[in-house]
């Protein structure tokens, strides 16, 4: 289970850099904190609430099932 964080994770940040966004843009935007943004992009949260996936996925641009 802790290989699949680590994979959202690394799928996280990719899609975050790609869109030239700092942890503390992300963190703003969705009003996480940007210690909760890294520990979600290092796979630390066992799982993430659906309103922080939703809000990450409209600011990615994505569908939340391609998150």
């Amino acid at each position: 289970m802790k290989d699949e964080r680590k994979k959202f994770g690394k799928k996280l940040i990719e899609i975050r850099e790609r869109k030239g966004l700092r942890q503390a843009d992300v963190a703003e935007i969705i009003n996480l904190s940007e210690r909760s943004i890294g520990r979600l992009e290092r796979g630390e949260i066992e799982s993430a609430s659906v309103d922080s996936l939703i809000e990450l996925s409209k600011i990615y641009d994505l569908d939340i099932l391609s998150l």
